[in-house]
Order: C-alpha cells, then structure tokens, then sequence
C-alpha cells in the first residue's frame, strides 16, 4: 500500500496491510521466535534477548504512512523507558526496488540507510533489517497473525511474548510489564478472541475480493455493488476498498464506478476521490481514461473540506504533472503545503506535511 492510502483510506488510519490473516501459531505466553536480523542500520545489536530484560520488537516499511506517523511517539517512549525497556525496530517488507529481492542487497540498504538518516531525531531507537525473505516477519508477525504495519511485540523479563499490538497504543502495557505487573493470561484471552474474531473476517473478505475482482473484469455494475458489502459492514470504506480492488483488474470499470458514485455516496472525501482518480490515471494507458480522470479530479479537488484539501490537491498535482501540465501540478502543491495546517485529525499534520513535501519534490 502506498503511503497517499495509507494517509487517507479509513481503512488504513492505523495499520498498513500487506495479505489476509493466516493461521496463527504465535501467541501471547510463547517463547520469542529466533530473532537474527540481515543487518543494523542503527544502534546496537542485539543478539539475544537476555533473562530479566524487557524488549519492544517494532515492524516498519519506508513506504507506510502510519509507521511514519509512529515515529516520534515510539522515541518518546524510547526516551522514557531508557534502561527499563529496549527498542528494536525492524524494517521489513520493504524491499520493492527492481532487483532488491536477494541477500544483502546494497541498494536496499543505502535506501533504508538514507531514509533513516533522513529521519534520525525521530527514530531514536536501535534499526534492524530484515532478510530478503522477510523471515522475521513471517516468524513473528505471520506466526501470530498479525498482517499490519506498524506492529509492536513486547518480550517480557521471561523471553516471552507479553503483548502484540499497535505501537501507539503500547504505554499502559509497557509500563505494566517492565513493573511486573502485567496480566498475561487475562490479555492472551482477549488476544485469541480478537484472533479468532479476525480471521473469520479475512475469510469472509477474500472471498468478497475474488468476487470483486471477477464483477470488475465482467463489468457487471449489480454483481459490483453487491460483492463490495463483504468488505467491510461500513459502506463508504467498502466501496472505496472495492474500487482499489478493481483499479488493479479494470481501470475503464473503476472509473465508470467513480463516475456513478462520486455525487451519490456519504461519507468518501474528495480526498479519498482524488486519490482512487490518480490510481486509475495511473493504470490505464488509454489517454481518454487519463484525461476523463483528470477532469473528475478537478472536480472534486474544487468541492474538498478544508480539513483535507492538502491531500487532495496533492493527488490532483501528481495527475496534472503526468499529463505534462507542471505549471499547474506546482500551483496546486502550493495550495496543498498551505492547508497542511488546516488539516484534521492535527495529530497526523505532520506526516502529511511531509507527505506533501515528497511529492513537491517529484514534480519539481
């Protein structure tokens, strides 16, 4: 998932997905799964997790949005928890460079290097990678579950896992089992019950995706509306999700899904709008898809909310800027770097702001 998703989409606000839940075979109470990082990119190694120590295990990618926007509250609990708790943050999924699938690529680790370096004051806390298989992911996250990012493990006095979770909403545990009184048990319950309950929507959600994908390639506008309802019980997250979906397997269909949706459907953003309009411009080819594209983009960049025009005008810059109009793809980036102070919720106004900048960047 890109970041400009990751940045809007309500289904994203926490997590980056990567694949549908699979069977879990970590839990919480579980001895640590071998733990042996291709490399650092920063601070010390760690080699073991030593008896009567607690760690925090963190997973991340460059390109996700929430895990950049994790950055600065997993430094401040970093700072807070020096010599109680030790972080390790390791990057993983990331290796989406041509050619960066094999051990120890070093274009892959200049990236990440400079990504961090770019980055360092908020990242203040030890940085793993992870192996061109991403195999302690699959040995941790997948083991357990868990198919998001950011993603947190935390390994109590013991060497076990004491809890899995999302890394902004680690505090009150963390404090809990560095002071020994966390009730391990009483979370596992809660755990499993919360596993259980997700993989039963998983099912159900890649069987409605499969029935997406083959409603797009017939398209069949009925059999459309009618498989998206499985996505998710929210109906404007799962007709934006069904139209990603069918982006990917149709873009003439997506478009024509927007076209009749746009004016009609509560509660998808101009901004969300924008964005699936720059994903189809994107995939197609057909000159007529890219510029109808574009022509729906500016509406709907004309009728944004104040609070998320930012995003908006960014999306609808990147289209400008493909069809070679960069006079008007800067004009609407600095309309966009404007209302990055208007943005809400204000919590993520930095992350978007520094969303904008990168795409300032590109278009030049």
């Amino acid at each position: 998932m890109q970041v400009l998703r990751s940045l809007t989409s309500a289904a994203a606000v926490l997590f980056c997905t990567a694949a549908l839940a699979q069977t879990s075979s970590l839990t919480i109470g579980d001895k640590t799964p071998a733990f042996a990082p291709e490399g650092w990119a920063k601070g010390n190694p760690t080699s073991a997790f030593a008896t009567g120590k607690v760690y925090v295990v963190e997973f991340w990618a460059t390109w996700c949005g929430p895990c950049i926007a994790s950055f600065p509250h997993l430094s401040d609990m970093a700072d807070k928890m020096q010599g109680k708790a030790t972080f390790i943050s390791v990057n993983t999924w990331d290796r989406n460079q041509p050619g960066e699938k094999v051990a120890k690529h070093t274009g892959h680790v200049e990236r990440v290097a400079k990504f961090i370096k770019d980055n360092d004051t908020k990242m203040r806390y030890t940085i793993a990678l992870d192996d061109e298989k991403d195999t302690i992911a699959t040995t941790w996250m997948r083991a357990a579950g868990r198919n998001g990012i950011p993603c947190a493990f935390i390994v109590d006095q013991t060497g076990k896992i004491a809890w899995i979770g999302h890394p902004m909403q680690m505090d009150k545990p963390l404090e809990a089992i560095t002071a020994g009184k966390w009730d391990v048990a009483s979370f596992k319950t809660k755990f499993e019950a919360e596993a259980a309950a997700a993989k039963a929507l998983a099912a159900a959600q890649q069987k409605a995706q499969l029935a997406v994908t083959a409603a797009a390639k017939a398209e069949d506008m009925a059999a459309f509306e009618a498989a998206i309802a499985g996505l998710s019980p929210n109906k404007s997250q799962a007709l934006t999700m069904g139209i990603s979906m069918a982006v990917r397997s149709n873009a003439v269909f997506a478009l024509k899904v927007v076209e009749t949706k746009m004016h009609s459907a509560g509660g998808v953003g101009a901004e969300d709008w924008c964005s699936t309009l720059l994903s189809i411009a994107r995939s197609s080819k057909d000159a007529n898809v890219q510029q109808k594209a574009a022509e729906m983009s500016a509406e709907c960049v004309g009728k944004a909310d104040p609070k998320t025009f930012c995003l908006a005008a960014t999306y609808h810059a990147q289209i400008l800027a493909a069809q070679g109009k960069k006079a008007e793809a800067q004009a609407f980036i600095v309309k966009a770097k404007a209302a990055v102070e208007t943005f809400e919720p204000a919590a993520q106004r930095k992350a978007v702001g520094d969303f904008v900048e990168r795409i300032a960047k590109t278009i030049g």
